[in-house]
């Protein structure tokens, strides 16, 4: 296959396994009891993860909430939607759809259906489509917004860091918008503790406390460090923290964000 764009080579990750076994594996020292799986699938019809999945967490216990696909444009969204909100376990959707997706009046049609379902709708957005992000969390200020995969940065200038930092300020500037601090190894491959640190911290000063989660991006950010490296970083980032505020981006505002 082609190389990803972000990634590079990624063909032989595909076809490693992460099963809940592989999962316990790995986060078995975390202290882990909650699990939102995000939906990767590529199916025509994106409901068959959400009913695999369901029937994972009725047997496993995980994933306790689900983040489901559906394309918010397509003519059959609404039943899409309704589908998928017939498993207990989902809580939110994710349609990283094309540029200009966000001012399609089907698609926005699509993603107001969101509010009245309850559903958390996650985009990583990045600063390439901050403008069409400010539009639509204008226009609908009830649907909840998680920013995904902080805003996804792309390069690690300092130049590249104001640009980020301002987008990000922009976009956490609407209440309804909660920041997920994850896959900040995508474009920094070899990253640490230190390297990181920025990034997190500038975050957590846009969003507050109340409004930002830590997230693994695993397996994908497996190619970059093992499970407990990547937690143990983020506990080492905020140790000065107060252990309340700690607890609220380890697992609180997630828990609460989406309901499990």
């Amino acid at each position: 296959g082609e190389p990803h764009p972000m990634l590079g080579d990624i063909e032989g990750f595909k076809v490693q396994r992460f099963s809940v076994d592989e999962f316990d594996a790995q986060s078995r020292f975390q202290n882990i009891d909650k699990v939102i799986h995000v939906g990767v699938t590529t199916n025509r019809d994106p409901v068959l993860e959400t009913a695999w999945l369901q029937a994972l967490a009725d047997e496993r216990g995980l994933p306790s909430g689900i983040v489901a696909r559906c394309d918010l444009r397509s003519d059959d969204a609404a039943s899409v939607l309704d589908a998928h909100c017939a498993y207990p376990n989902v809580r939110g959707i994710r349609d990283n759809g094309q540029p200009g997706s966000f001012a399609d009046p089907r698609w926005r049609q699509g993603y107001a259906r969101l509010a009245a379902l309850d559903l958390v709708f996650c985009h990583q957005v990045g600063v390439e489509r901050l403008d069409e992000a400010l539009a639509l969390l204008g226009e609908y200020p009830s649907v909840k917004f998680c920013l995904d995969h902080s805003a996804m940065p792309r390069e690690r200038s300092g130049e590249y860091f104001q640009r980020w930092s301002r987008a990000i300020r922009q976009i956490a500037a609407y209440p309804q918008v909660s920041c997920k601090v994850s896959a900040l190894g995508s474009a920094d491959r070899r990253w640490t503790i230190d390297s990181i640190r920025p990034w997190v911290l500038e975050l957590i000063d846009a969003f507050g406390v109340d409004r930002c989660f830590f997230g693994s991006n695993f397996p994908v950010d497996g190619i970059f460090s093992t499970y407990s490296d990547l937690i143990e970083a983020f506990r080492c980032v905020v140790a000065d923290f107060t252990r309340e505020e700690q607890a609220k981006l380890l697992h609180l505002n997630a828990n609460r964000i989406f309901r499990v």
